[in-house]
């Protein structure tokens, strides 16, 4: 692996981190994660100010509630997303660095790259439209 596959591995890791948090695409796993987190703490909140009388349903007990609150900030969060993402795909397509410890630094590399590219592609669209309005005046999209 050379360092140019790093630098596509980013951009794939960017590319996937940003199609799970942002894209319409997932929108309704970010949604049910979402009304499951909701709806497990609002219940559990419920049950314990002594306002239920009977013992909430298994599925909503403190377990779940931790599960859905991670799940949906998994899906919702690029620095999660992505690490996840990179871990994958340094499986995927191999190491830079040889043993465990270059597994977890060759993940680690590919996801600093991708947060790389999500910290610089609005400063990148800010310096195109700002190019456009000096040229025309006014933005054309």
């Amino acid at each position: 692996m050379s360092v140019t596959d790093l630098v596509l591995l980013g951009l794939a890791c960017w590319a996937g981190t940003t199609l799970i948090v942002e894209s319409e695409f997932f929108r309704p796993v970010r949604a049910f994660c979402d009304k499951r987190r909701s709806f497990a703490i609002a219940r559990w909140i419920h049950y314990h100010d002594g306002m239920q009388t009977e013992a909430p349903a298994p599925e909503f007990g403190v377990r779940t509630r931790w599960v859905y609150d991670r799940l949906a900030y998994l899906v919702s969060c690029h620095w999660c997303t992505g690490v996840w993402v990179a871990l994958v795909l340094t499986a995927l397509f191999g190491a830079y660095w040889d043993g465990w410890y270059g597994f977890i630094a060759s993940a680690l590399v590919v996801k600093a790259i991708a947060h790389l590219v999500l910290e610089l592609r609005p400063q990148a669209w800010m310096s195109i439209r700002s190019a456009r309005v000096i040229e025309n005046g006014t933005p054309k999209w």
